[in-house]
């Protein structure tokens, strides 16, 4: 799959309006549905996915 790719076309496109608020939102759901599978999916101290900003 080409995450990152779409990741960074939803920054871009962030500023353009409708388009750029969609694809937010769906950044927004795949963020939430990582955290989710994250939960349940223990990591080594200090992981850090670099193609994902995490909030902390």
């Amino acid at each position: 799959m080409e995450e990152t790719d779409e990741r960074q076309e939803g920054g871009a496109a962030g500023g353009a309006g409708s388009a750029g608020e969609e694809q937010a939102a769906e950044l927004r759901a795949e963020e939430e549905s990582a955290k989710a599978m994250e939960a349940e999916v223990p990591h080594p101290p200090g992981y850090d996915n670099p193609g994902q900003e995490q909030p902390s």
